[in-house]
């Protein structure tokens, strides 16, 4: 696994700058889709009780 890692970090590294951005944007894109996610979820869970 953590060889799996760090190959994955010498490949961004190694990547363009282009697809170093566009991954930080895919990244902050699933951050706050998961973030959306946990505040529904915590409002329907206050809506049900």
């Amino acid at each position: 696994m953590d060889e799996l890692f760090l190959q994955t970090i010498q490949m961004f590294v190694n990547a363009s700058f282009t697809t170093q951005v566009l991954t930080l944007i895919f990244l902050l894109l699933v951050l706050v889709v998961l973030k959306h996610w946990g505040s529904q979820a915590q409002s329907t869970d206050g809506i049900s009780h």
